[in-house]
């Protein structure tokens, strides 16, 4: 890291890419399918959860309301694709 701190980080996938930007999850999915993106606090509580059939290169938003450590779960016809931790100040 450079020292900036600009509030976007992302991880990916050749499949799905999952960014965080300000209060808001952004998933890219490269691939068609139904997927599934779940938002988990550090209690374990499923905060968020969207559901969307892909039939190309599309966005999936979900926003994150509290400041707090989340999982983010991607899921593609039922199977885990990514797991991200992230950190939302």
């Amino acid at each position: 890291m450079n020292g900036t701190d600009d509030g976007i980080h992302s991880t990916g996938t050749a499949q799905a890419d999952v960014y965080v930007v300000s209060d808001r999850v952004l998933v890219d999915f490269a691939e068609a399918g139904n997927y599934k993106v779940s938002v988990v606090n550090a209690a374990g509580q499923v905060v968020a959860s969207k559901a969307q059939t892909v039939s190309g290169s599309e966005k999936m938003q979900i926003s994150l309301f509290a400041p707090g450590t989340y999982v983010v779960r991607v899921q593609k016809d039922g199977r885990t694709l990514r797991t991200v931790k992230l950190l939302r100040k």
